[in-house]
Protein backbone atom coordinates (compact mmCIF):
# COMPACT_ATOMS: atom_id res chain seq x y z
CA UNK A 1 0.00 0.00 0.00
CA UNK A 2 3.14 2.20 1.15
CA UNK A 3 4.35 1.89 -2.66
CA UNK A 4 0.93 2.42 -4.50
CA UNK A 5 0.92 5.66 -2.41
CA UNK A 6 4.65 6.83 -3.62
CA UNK A 7 3.94 5.89 -7.06
CA UNK A 8 0.68 8.37 -7.45
CA UNK A 9 2.00 10.85 -5.57
CA UNK A 10 4.99 10.61 -8.63
CA UNK A 11 2.37 9.98 -11.42
CA UNK A 12 0.47 13.47 -9.76
CA UNK A 13 3.45 15.34 -9.23
CA UNK A 14 4.83 14.41 -13.07
CA UNK A 15 1.46 15.59 -14.67
CA UNK A 16 1.64 18.84 -12.94
CA UNK A 17 4.83 19.25 -14.13
CA UNK A 18 3.92 18.25 -17.77
CA UNK A 19 0.69 20.99 -17.37
CA UNK A 20 3.04 23.66 -16.29
CA UNK A 21 5.57 22.83 -19.56
CA UNK A 22 2.72 23.00 -21.54
CA UNK A 23 1.63 26.45 -20.27
CA UNK A 24 5.33 27.65 -20.29
CA UNK A 25 5.30 27.07 -24.13
CA UNK A 26 2.00 28.38 -25.02
CA UNK A 27 2.71 31.84 -23.38
CA UNK A 28 5.85 32.00 -25.00
CA UNK A 29 4.53 31.32 -28.88
CA UNK A 30 1.70 33.58 -27.64
CA UNK A 31 1.66 36.88 -29.22
CA UNK A 32 2.45 40.01 -26.68
CA UNK A 33 -1.00 41.20 -26.89
CA UNK A 34 -2.21 38.26 -26.18
CA UNK A 35 0.11 36.94 -23.16
CA UNK A 36 -0.77 40.24 -21.23
CA UNK A 37 -4.69 40.22 -22.42
CA UNK A 38 -4.11 43.38 -24.54
CA UNK A 39 -5.95 45.21 -26.68
CA UNK A 40 -5.26 47.43 -29.82
CA UNK A 41 -4.82 50.68 -28.80
CA UNK A 42 -6.21 53.73 -30.51
CA UNK A 43 -3.14 54.86 -31.28
CA UNK A 44 -2.68 53.98 -34.77
CA UNK A 45 1.23 52.80 -35.92
CA UNK A 46 3.28 55.22 -37.52
CA UNK A 47 3.67 52.78 -41.07
CA UNK A 48 1.56 52.09 -43.71
CA UNK A 49 1.96 48.27 -44.89
CA UNK A 50 1.09 46.91 -48.60
CA UNK A 51 1.21 43.51 -49.31
CA UNK A 52 1.75 42.00 -53.12
CA UNK A 53 2.62 38.92 -55.43
CA UNK A 54 5.79 39.43 -57.34
CA UNK A 55 5.29 36.78 -59.34
CA UNK A 56 3.99 32.68 -58.83
CA UNK A 57 6.79 29.74 -59.20
CA UNK A 58 6.52 26.30 -60.64
CA UNK A 59 8.34 24.05 -58.82
CA UNK A 60 10.10 21.36 -61.08
CA UNK A 61 8.95 17.69 -61.26
CA UNK A 62 5.20 18.45 -60.83
CA UNK A 63 6.01 19.14 -56.98
CA UNK A 64 3.33 22.20 -56.83
CA UNK A 65 3.49 25.92 -56.96
CA UNK A 66 4.61 28.97 -54.68
CA UNK A 67 4.72 32.70 -54.57
CA UNK A 68 6.82 35.07 -53.97
CA UNK A 69 4.94 38.37 -52.38
CA UNK A 70 6.72 41.53 -50.35
CA UNK A 71 5.90 44.07 -47.62
CA UNK A 72 6.12 47.23 -48.66
CA UNK A 73 6.54 49.15 -45.25
CA UNK A 74 6.16 53.26 -45.71
CA UNK A 75 6.73 55.21 -42.61
CA UNK A 76 4.22 58.21 -42.27
CA UNK A 77 4.93 61.67 -43.63
CA UNK A 78 5.75 63.12 -40.10
CA UNK A 79 7.06 60.07 -38.47
CA UNK A 80 9.79 57.53 -39.08
CA UNK A 81 9.96 53.69 -37.24
CA UNK A 82 12.94 53.37 -35.03
CA UNK A 83 15.69 50.62 -36.20
CA UNK A 84 14.87 48.05 -33.27
CA UNK A 85 13.07 47.37 -30.27
CA UNK A 86 9.76 46.28 -32.30
CA UNK A 87 7.65 43.33 -33.95
CA UNK A 88 5.20 43.21 -37.31
CA UNK A 89 2.27 40.37 -36.32
CA UNK A 90 0.03 39.13 -38.54
CA UNK A 91 -2.11 36.15 -39.17
CA UNK A 92 -1.98 33.79 -43.26
CA UNK A 93 -4.27 31.41 -43.75
CA UNK A 94 -2.06 30.23 -46.86
CA UNK A 95 1.25 29.92 -44.80
CA UNK A 96 4.46 31.26 -44.98
CA UNK A 97 8.37 29.90 -45.83
CA UNK A 98 10.08 30.79 -42.81
CA UNK A 99 13.12 30.33 -44.57
CA UNK A 100 12.34 32.35 -47.76
CA UNK A 101 13.01 35.61 -45.80
CA UNK A 102 14.64 37.98 -48.26
CA UNK A 103 15.55 41.41 -46.25
CA UNK A 104 16.57 42.47 -42.74
CA UNK A 105 14.17 40.64 -40.99
CA UNK A 106 13.18 37.23 -39.90
CA UNK A 107 10.11 35.20 -40.28
CA UNK A 108 8.26 33.10 -36.90
CA UNK A 109 5.38 31.34 -36.76
CA UNK A 110 4.11 31.61 -33.14
CA UNK A 111 0.66 29.38 -33.08
CA UNK A 112 -1.77 28.65 -35.92
CA UNK A 113 -1.83 31.10 -38.67
CA UNK A 114 -0.06 34.00 -36.72
CA UNK A 115 3.39 34.92 -37.91
CA UNK A 116 5.43 37.46 -36.45
CA UNK A 117 8.41 39.36 -38.57
CA UNK A 118 11.14 41.14 -36.77
CA UNK A 119 14.07 43.24 -38.11
CA UNK A 120 17.48 42.48 -37.76
CA UNK A 121 20.28 44.90 -37.24
CA UNK A 122 21.06 45.06 -40.42
CA UNK A 123 18.22 47.01 -40.08
CA UNK A 124 18.73 51.03 -40.29
CA UNK A 125 14.66 52.19 -39.61
CA UNK A 126 12.81 54.51 -41.79
CA UNK A 127 12.88 58.27 -41.87
CA UNK A 128 9.38 59.88 -42.49
CA UNK A 129 7.99 58.86 -45.88
CA UNK A 130 10.67 56.21 -46.28
CA UNK A 131 9.72 52.99 -47.71
CA UNK A 132 11.10 49.61 -47.42
CA UNK A 133 10.72 46.06 -48.80
CA UNK A 134 10.61 42.79 -47.08
CA UNK A 135 9.85 39.52 -49.58
CA UNK A 136 8.96 35.73 -48.63
CA UNK A 137 7.24 33.10 -49.93
CA UNK A 138 3.99 31.57 -49.27
CA UNK A 139 4.11 27.71 -50.23
CA UNK A 140 0.94 27.80 -52.58
CA UNK A 141 -0.39 30.22 -55.70
CA UNK A 142 -2.24 33.90 -54.13
CA UNK A 143 -4.77 34.06 -56.64
CA UNK A 144 -7.14 35.17 -54.34
CA UNK A 145 -6.70 38.21 -52.19
CA UNK A 146 -8.69 36.85 -49.04
CA UNK A 147 -5.71 34.56 -48.93
CA UNK A 148 -3.20 37.83 -48.41
CA UNK A 149 -2.04 38.39 -44.57
CA UNK A 150 -4.89 39.67 -42.69
CA UNK A 151 -4.76 42.06 -39.25
CA UNK A 152 -1.44 43.55 -39.40
CA UNK A 153 -0.34 45.24 -36.33
CA UNK A 154 3.21 46.45 -34.55
CA UNK A 155 4.15 45.61 -31.09
CA UNK A 156 6.78 47.92 -29.24
CA UNK A 157 9.20 46.11 -26.86
CA UNK A 158 8.33 48.84 -24.45
CA UNK A 159 4.59 47.75 -24.37
CA UNK A 160 4.42 44.48 -25.04
CA UNK A 161 0.89 44.50 -23.96
CA UNK A 162 -0.47 47.06 -26.51
CA UNK A 163 -0.97 46.31 -30.38
CA UNK A 164 -0.64 49.31 -32.84
CA UNK A 165 -2.97 49.32 -35.75
CA UNK A 166 -1.67 49.24 -39.23
CA UNK A 167 -4.86 51.60 -40.27
CA UNK A 168 -3.42 52.16 -43.68
CA UNK A 169 -2.81 48.50 -44.70
CA UNK A 170 -3.70 47.38 -48.43
CA UNK A 171 -3.43 44.11 -50.43
CA UNK A 172 -2.76 44.30 -54.35
CA UNK A 173 -4.72 41.91 -56.26
CA UNK A 174 -2.55 40.03 -58.78
CA UNK A 175 -3.17 41.25 -62.69
CA UNK A 176 0.24 40.18 -64.27
CA UNK A 177 0.17 36.94 -65.93
CA UNK A 178 3.34 35.88 -64.06
CA UNK A 179 1.29 37.03 -61.28
CA UNK A 180 -1.50 34.56 -61.75
CA UNK A 181 0.31 31.70 -63.38
CA UNK A 182 -0.95 31.94 -66.75
CA UNK A 183 0.03 30.90 -69.97
CA UNK A 184 1.69 32.75 -72.53
CA UNK A 185 -1.15 35.07 -74.89
CA UNK A 186 -3.68 33.57 -71.97
CA UNK A 187 -5.91 36.66 -71.38
CA UNK A 188 -5.52 38.09 -67.36
CA UNK A 189 -9.85 37.23 -66.04
CA UNK A 190 -11.76 39.75 -64.98
CA UNK A 191 -12.71 40.33 -61.54
CA UNK A 192 -15.89 39.24 -59.91
CA UNK A 193 -17.39 36.04 -60.92
CA UNK A 194 -17.04 36.63 -64.05
CA UNK A 195 -13.56 36.38 -63.92
CA UNK A 196 -13.68 33.34 -61.85
CA UNK A 197 -16.00 31.46 -64.27
CA UNK A 198 -13.83 32.74 -66.96
CA UNK A 199 -10.27 30.91 -65.08
CA UNK A 200 -11.62 27.42 -64.59
CA UNK A 201 -13.66 27.49 -68.08
CA UNK A 202 -11.10 25.43 -69.56
CA UNK A 203 -11.01 22.48 -66.94
CA UNK A 204 -11.85 19.20 -67.89
CA UNK A 205 -14.82 17.68 -67.28
CA UNK A 206 -14.69 14.23 -65.43
CA UNK A 207 -15.87 11.00 -67.12
CA UNK A 208 -18.31 9.71 -64.62
CA UNK A 209 -17.26 5.99 -65.77
CA UNK A 210 -14.27 6.87 -63.93
CA UNK A 211 -15.77 7.40 -60.59
CA UNK A 212 -16.24 5.16 -57.92
CA UNK A 213 -19.96 3.95 -57.03
CA UNK A 214 -19.65 4.36 -53.67
CA UNK A 215 -17.19 6.87 -52.05
CA UNK A 216 -15.01 6.65 -50.71
CA UNK A 217 -13.99 3.02 -52.59
CA UNK A 218 -14.91 0.12 -49.94
CA UNK A 219 -12.52 -3.10 -49.76
CA UNK A 220 -14.56 -4.95 -52.11
CA UNK A 221 -17.34 -4.28 -54.80
CA UNK A 222 -19.14 -6.00 -57.10
CA UNK A 223 -21.86 -4.88 -59.67
CA UNK A 224 -25.30 -6.77 -60.26
CA UNK A 225 -28.29 -6.07 -62.02
CA UNK A 226 -31.54 -4.74 -60.10
CA UNK A 227 -31.20 -2.03 -57.42
CA UNK A 228 -30.90 -2.29 -53.88
CA UNK A 229 -33.01 -1.01 -50.87
CA UNK A 230 -32.32 -0.35 -47.34
CA UNK A 231 -34.39 -0.41 -44.90
CA UNK A 232 -31.99 0.29 -42.25
CA UNK A 233 -28.48 1.44 -41.93
CA UNK A 234 -26.01 -1.02 -43.13
CA UNK A 235 -23.38 -2.30 -40.33
CA UNK A 236 -20.19 -0.95 -41.68
CA UNK A 237 -17.07 -2.67 -40.38
CA UNK A 238 -13.93 -0.99 -40.05
CA UNK A 239 -10.60 -0.14 -37.33
CA UNK A 240 -10.84 1.09 -34.53
CA UNK A 241 -8.97 4.36 -35.38
CA UNK A 242 -12.18 5.02 -37.84
CA UNK A 243 -14.81 4.71 -35.79
CA UNK A 244 -15.52 8.49 -35.57
CA UNK A 245 -15.69 9.25 -38.84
Amino acid sequence: MKSLRIRTHRATWLLLGLWLLTCALQAQTASPVAQAGGVLAATLAPVGLRWEVVRSERLPKDKGARTLARFVMTASPTQGLQAHGWSLYFNCVAGVDLDSAQGPFVLERLAGTLFRLRPTPAFAGLAPGQQVEWRFRHPDLMPNPDKAPQGPYLVMDSRPDVGLRINDYQVTPPQRPDQLDLAEGQALPGPGAGGFFERHAAADAVDPATLPLVFPPPRELQRAAGSLRWTRMPRIEAAAGLRRE
